[in-house]
């Protein structure tokens, strides 16, 4: 090998330039064959594989451009579509984290059928997503994004007057608009989010974006978990053993030898899951207003 390696930075550790090709350590025979198919279906932003060196290491194409290193590019760094990306699933996680026990406990389903009661959501994303890809070519990804939220927060707001005995009808409703809402929302959120960066930065603006929905979802799941516990237990019935009230399960374990307490514990729960709920829908909101005021005049919008 004549040519003179020059060490990359960025990315992962180890990789080096050596004329019109890149040497790295060799981790799967995989990365080759994906590489081999993203160029076969047309991406060129896939550098192609030449082998393997005399040191055993994958000896692929060089591509100019930048990879994503901390501090991250302001390129990458759009608040807003990056807020709307966390917003958008802020209530997901919290909602499903929720109404599976609603259905276990509260109505009686099995956990299968707790998960069947749930598919609605998956249901509308599918249909919402459809319509969300040709919508911004009329109306925009500015109002795209803003009605989505809307619709989400339409659904939250109508899972949250849940009671011990709503037909299963409004659930069904309210989780097909949630998820109608986020299909639609979805394929501008992140059109907006990749928008934003130049095409060699394109990976790390998708990363970004994953990151902070799944940043939704954990803080969804977190912070409406804690308000539904400390309301449910709040909302328990006197005189209740405090230290079932830190669990749904012992609690509603608890009311099959104290059955006087049964109408009082399932009020609680749906009582605090409407508070919950109730928020989650506060979150959807406030995106569609994000959306509305601080995409104005974005590219696309």
């Amino acid at each position: 090998m004549c040519d003179k390696e020059i060490p990359l930075t960025g990315g992962m550790g180890g990789a080096v330039r050596a004329g019109a090709t890149v040497r790295k350590t060799r981790h799967s025979e995989r990365i080759s064959l994906l590489l081999g198919r993203l160029r076969a279906a047309g991406f060129s932003r896939a550098p192609r594989f030449h082998g393997v060196d005399e040191r055993g290491r994958d000896v692929l194409e060089y591509l100019p451009g930048t990879v994503g290193n901390y501090p991250l590019p302001r390129q990458v760094r759009t608040h807003t579509a990056l807020v709307s990306a966390a917003l958008l699933t802020v209530g997901t996680g919290g909602v499903l984290f929720l109404l599976t026990q609603y259905f276990q406990f509260v109505r009686g389903f099995s956990a299968f059928s707790a998960g069947l009661a749930v598919v609605p959501l998956a249901v509308g994303t599918v249909f919402g997503s459809a319509a969300g890809a040709r919508a911004p070519a009329r109306i925009g990804a500015r109002w795209c994004i803003a009605a989505g939220f809307a619709v989400i927060a339409a659904g939250f707001l109508l899972l949250a007057t849940l009671t011990p005995d709503s037909p299963i009808l409004v659930a069904v409703l309210g989780l097909l608009l949630a998820g109608t809402g986020s299909g639609f929302a979805g394929p501008s959120t992140n059109s907006t989010v990749l928008g934003a960066v130049s095409g060699e930065r394109a990976g790390m603006g998708a990363a970004l974006n994953d990151t902070h929905q799944q940043l939704g979802i954990a803080l969804s799941v977190a912070g409406l978990g804690s308000l539904f516990a400390a309301g449910y237990r709040a909302r328990l019935p006197e005189p209740f053993p405090g230290r079932l009230g830190d669990s749904v399960a012992a609690s509603f374990g608890y009311t099959v030898h104290r059955p006087e307490f049964a109408a009082a514990v399932r009020l609680a729960f749906t009582g605090a899951q409407g508070v919950a709920l109730g928020v989650a829908a506060g979150a959807a909101a406030l995106g569609a207003l994000v959306a509305v005021l601080a995409l104005r005049g974005h590219q696309g919008a």
